[in-house]
């Protein structure tokens, strides 16, 4: 239920919250149905809205099987800032 209303809430034509907040707080729910729309995030909306999202996922860099997936959708978008967003949180420094 939790997860619904955040989803809800970052679905709000006119947010209250910033995106960097609403993601954080659908990351630590640790839900897959979060994860599931961070990544919906992250591969459909617009920059600052997908580096947000790929910033909560951070918390999911020791997951293999997370990690595989947030890589994947990093690969379907074109702009270089989600890229080295990547490379910055998740590849061994």
């Amino acid at each position: 239920a939790s997860v619904d209303a955040l989803e809800n809430l970052f679905t709000e034509k006119h947010r209250l919250l910033n995106s960097e907040v609403l993601c954080r707080a659908l990351s630590i729910s640790r839900s897959e149905e979060a994860i599931h729309f961070l990544l919906e995030i992250l591969r459909t909306s617009r920059l600052t809205d997908a580096q947000a999202a790929l910033q909560a996922l951070t918390l999911y860099r020791d997951s293999n099987e997370i990690r595989n997936r947030i890589e994947r959708t990093v690969a379907s978008r074109t702009e270089p800032e989600i890229v080295r967003d990547y490379k910055q949180s998740f590849e061994a420094k």
